[in-house]
């Protein structure tokens, strides 16, 4: 495996379990502010990582690392089974672009409607124009 693919399999690793890290974080009643505020920071990091489109194998690792760790303790805080959860999660998909008109009013701009309502705006000038031309 190439150091490209690694990292983006560590990516790809972080952006599903930050996914359930993240909900685990908030749904969490028994976490101390310090721990939250550690895991704020580390999720902010995680995402800045995930989101760059030449990623660091050196970084990627070390943030596996401590997310790793971050998990663990959050477990023994009584948050869950978070390495379960991350185990069974689906990996994230980009959804398929949306079917149809979005919005039922974009149908009357259409190419097809102006031109259809600039034919009859034509043919109302012309014979304003022929009725005119008579008196």
């Amino acid at each position: 495996m190439s150091d490209a693919q690694d990292a983006a399999a560590i990516q790809q690793y972080l952006k599903t379990a930050g996914t359930q890290v993240a909900a685990a974080v908030q749904a969490c009643t028994t976490l101390d502010d310090a721990t939250r505020a550690r895991t704020y920071d580390l999720a902010g990091r995680v995402m800045a990582y995930v989101s760059s489109d030449s990623p660091d194998l050196g970084t990627g690792r070390a943030l596996r690392t401590e997310f790793n760790a971050m998990v663990a303790e959050l477990t023994a805080k009584g948050c869950g089974d978070l390495a379960s959860l991350i185990a069974k999660a689906p990996p994230q998909t980009v959804a398929p672009p949306p079917q149809g008109t979005p919005n039922p009013l974009l149908h009357a701009f259409s190419l097809q409607a102006l031109g259809d309502d600039l034919g009859f705006l034509v043919l109302l000038w012309f014979g304003y124009e022929l009725l005119k031309g008579r008196k």
